[in-house]
């Protein structure tokens, strides 16, 4: 079958290699703000005939009644694709577009099975990824790069040794008591960016997209390892990295730092859910370094006051501290439901 790609067509390839995975619904985001969603489904079905692309299925949540809907086709580029598109557009005469593809391959799908709720989380972060982008439309910013870094990046993630104090209980004696424990922490984001502000500073951060699928205390375990992280200088080589990649102008790579930005969803109850992580980096000596968004109000306005860290929740603390902290789970919970969100949220551009 003698076909070929249309400019449309390989711009929208170029946005499913890039991006890694997205749903029909993203692509007609992207590709077909004035047409219907069955325009994308057509124009997909037609690369995926000819070999440029392929699917899986999965039912995502709907953020407006988080319910879970019927499944959906999720497009992805894997190496017998890749191979096809770079056959179609060298014999088209497009070489240059093809290497532009080929320098971002570094993100297409090797496997070709995958689990239902690794779809879900997956489309999530590229939902996360098409707002942040957004940013290059706001005067006076400028996104210098956003890359999805889960399942793992080669420059970022490893695993750090951590010793903690846990209380437990002694089976023998039946008491409580305090113990040291040793735990292996991986630091593993789902998003890693950089933005350029007015004022011609930079700012890192770290993302992470939870979609209510593994416990608080788990989730929040994740996060307290970007504090030590941190504290012991090991984002320096990696700012350096990403300074001479992106000619970011960083003087003193010893005061580099970043911010931890938690972006949630949950088919249940989402401000519940963000609330209840939120609470989880109470504890920690940090003002703005964790900070907790819907992934709804992220994909709002990335650049709003959309975050609740520690600083936001200083008019609460003194409460919070003598009645609430006491208190049974059910009354912080409603507590939480009803104060949270009267609270002035801080933005990622302050």
């Amino acid at each position: 079958m003698n076909v070929k790609l249309t400019p449309k067509q390989t711009a929208i390839l170029k946005d499913v290699i890039r991006l890694k995975l997205l749903s029909t619904q993203q692509i007609k985001q992207l590709h077909f703000k004035d047409g219907s969603q069955d325009s994308a489904g057509n124009m997909m079905r037609k690369l995926k005939m000819a070999k440029c692309v392929n699917c899986s299925y999965a039912p995502l949540n709907s953020t407006e009644t988080k319910i879970v809907t019927r499944p959906t086709a999720i497009w992805y580029v894997g190496p017998h694709e890749l191979k096809q598109i770079s056959k179609m557009l060298i014999e088209q005469g497009r070489a240059s577009e093809w290497e532009e593809i080929e320098a971002t391959t570094y993100s297409i799908n090797k496997q070709q099975r995958f689990a239902e709720q690794s779809l879900r989380h997956e489309i999530g972060i590229s939902d996360a990824l098409i707002a942040l982008e957004k940013i290059n439309n706001v005067p006076g910013f400028e996104l210098v790069f956003a890359l999805r870094t889960s399942p793992k990046h080669e420059d970022i993630t490893q695993t750090i040794d951590v010793t903690k104090t846990k209380t437990v209980s002694d089976f023998k004696t039946k008491q409580t008591i305090e113990r040291e424990v040793k735990q292996r922490i991986p630091i593993n984001p789902d998003m890693f960016a950089c933005i350029k502000n007015p004022d011609k500073t930079f700012s890192f951060y770290f993302v992470e997209y939870d979609n209510d699928s593994s416990k608080e205390q788990k989730f929040f375990e994740k996060l307290e390892g970007y504090f030590v992280y941190q504290t012991r200088g090991l984002f320096e080589p990696v700012a350096r990295i990403f300074a001479e990649r992106y000619a970011i102008p960083i003087k003193d790579f010893s005061r580099s730092s970043f911010r931890v930005l938690s972006l949630v969803n949950s088919h249940k109850n989402t401000l519940r859910r963000r609330n209840a992580l939120f609470v989880r980096s109470l504890p920690l000596p940090t003002e703005r370094f964790y900070n907790f968004s819907t992934i709804d109000d992220w994909c709002q306005n990335p650049l709003g006051q959309i975050f609740l860290n520690k600083k936001t929740f200083a008019p609460l603390m003194d409460e919070y501290q003598s009645r609430i902290k006491p208190a049974t789970r059910i009354t912080a919970n409603k507590w939480f439901d009803i104060n949270l969100d009267t609270l002035t949220k801080d933005t990622i551009t302050q």
